[in-house]
């Protein structure tokens, strides 16, 4: 989100010893109490797995998109193994 400038410069300011956005881990550690105490950690626990599954999925079908787009700016080093066999699985399989 920082690369593509979609927060602000502040949120998006870079540790000059760890390389992470600094702020940002501090914000959504500030924010994850907040919810635990204002929320129902059950329900909010149900509701990370179902969003973890979706995030899943949905990485296993843009890895499929962009291989097969083919574009001169994607030039992977790493190639999955039995592509596509093994991400198109991985996409069906967050429904099982």
């Amino acid at each position: 989100m920082g690369r593509d400038e979609l927060i602000s410069d502040k949120l998006n300011a870079i540790h000059p010893d760890f390389a992470t956005p600094y702020r940002s881990i501090a914000v959504t550690g500030e924010l994850i109490p907040l919810f635990i105490v204002i929320g129902d950690v059950e329900t909010l626990a149900k509701a990370g797995s179902v969003l973890h599954l979706i995030v899943y999925g949905l990485l296993n079908l843009a890895l499929i998109v962009m291989r097969e787009a083919d574009t001169p700016e994607y030039q992977p080093e790493f190639e999955v193994p039995l592509y596509p066999v093994v991400p198109a699985r991985g996409q069906s399989s967050r429904s099982d």
